[in-house]
């Protein structure tokens, strides 16, 4: 084989590579925003439950979390994007900056 040929084929097995890690990035992004969706809707029907079972529960702490992983789907959506986040979520982006202090929302 050539050296042309041998470049050429070394070029084509790092483009592939890089396409198959980028679809894997995007695997890894999507599986993580279904994972918190799913979480998202088990904090709710376990609140339901708790309410249909005649407990208490924290109406507040409930709320918080239902706002931090609507937070973080919203920033995984975007790339970590706060501007774009905001946008998905209807807010100011300095509102959301502030939500996502408050809360300590990690989504680096």
């Amino acid at each position: 084989m050539s050296k042309s040929n041998s470049l050429k084929n070394d070029v084509f097995i790092n483009l592939i590579q890089n396409l198959k890690d980028q679809q894997l990035n995007s695997l890894k992004s999507i599986a993580s925003q279904i994972l918190k969706q799913i979480e998202y809707i088990e904090n709710i029907e376990t609140a339901k439950r708790q309410l249909a079972n005649g407990n208490g529960l924290h109406l507040y702490e409930i709320l918080e979390q239902i706002e931090k992983d609507l937070i973080s789907v919203a920033l995984m959506k975007a790339g970590g994007n706060q501007t774009k986040a905001a946008r998905l979520l209807e807010l100011n982006t300095t509102t959301l900056n502030e939500k996502i202090k408050r809360l300590k929302i990690d989504y680096k």
